[in-house]
């Protein structure tokens, strides 16, 4: 009687790296909700979890787990998405300050809408200033 070979085992190593990649992308998508200013965090998050995630990959080659390999690929692509939001995050810098201290400020929800409205107009010139047009949709 045949017998099928026997899946090859996975390692620690990869075990291991399976399992940082998935604390840092969940610390990758749960620290940015804890206000602005955390966003921050991706720029050193994204990459970090994106390492994790390639090591993962790079150590799982030969196995079939293509669940968990289709979800570590999805991860990359969120982990760029991040670091991306990360870098828009750094070139409005400025503009988001003045946001998050004039929604400190805003006492109803008009003044919060100011605020928000405020924070387009000034971060649609300085792109413009970089020549990328603003649609006028996302305009207030």
């Amino acid at each position: 009687m045949p017998t099928t070979p026997a899946a090859p085992e996975v390692s620690a190593r990869a075990r291991r790296a399976v399992r940082w990649s998935l604390v840092l992308f969940a610390a990758m998508l749960l620290v940015p909700m804890l206000g602005a200013l955390w966003g921050y965090s991706t720029l050193l998050l994204a990459p970090a979890c994106a390492a994790a995630m390639i090591v993962a990959l790079v150590s799982l080659q030969g196995v079939q787990l293509t669940a968990l390999k289709t979800m570590l690929w999805i991860g990359l692509g969120v982990s760029a998405l991040a670091l991306l939001s990360g870098v828009g995050l750094v070139i409005l810098h400025e503009q988001i300050l003045a946001l998050v201290e004039c929604q400190d400020r805003a006492i109803t929800h008009t003044a919060e809408q100011a605020c928000l409205d405020e924070y387009l107009d000034s971060s649609a010139e300085m792109l413009e200033r970089w020549g990328l047009n603003v649609p006028a949709q996302l305009r207030p």
